[in-house]
């Protein structure tokens, strides 16, 4: 039997896009893969563990969130935040030294207490 092997994560993330349409067109694509069953077993036999499940699936809506999950996951291990800043989640603000209490010396060498001076 042949399997579909993947060159790397791209060709992954493509064959999850191209699975997510299937589904999300669902009604279209059905008689397709019957007659590619029937016609092209070979090619068929290629990707038959999702053609047979998407075949006989009753909620492709379950199928579709798994692609979304894969897809998701993929984006986030792969750096494609980091390609794309305006998608990243926002990071909280970090602080580059510690905060000053308010009974802590004062940063200005005043020798008051910050409260008494630049915190008044």
């Amino acid at each position: 039997m042949l399997t579909a092997e993947f060159e790397n994560d791209d060709d992954e993330i493509e064959i999850a896009a191209i699975e997510f349409e299937i589904l999300n067109e669902k009604n279209t694509y059905d008689p397709q893969l019957r007659r590619l069953r029937e016609e092209f077993p070979e090619l068929y036999a290629l990707h038959s563990a999702f053609f047979n499940q998407a075949l006989r699936t009753k909620d492709p809506e379950r199928m579709l969130y798994q692609r979304g999950k894969k897809v998701h996951k993929y984006n986030r291990d792969s750096g494609f935040f980091d390609e794309h800043p305006e998608d990243a989640p926002e990071q909280p603000v970090r602080r580059a030294e510690p905060k000053i209490g308010r009974n802590d010396p004062c940063s200005c060498g005043s020798g008051k207490k910050y409260k008494k001076c630049c915190g008044a």
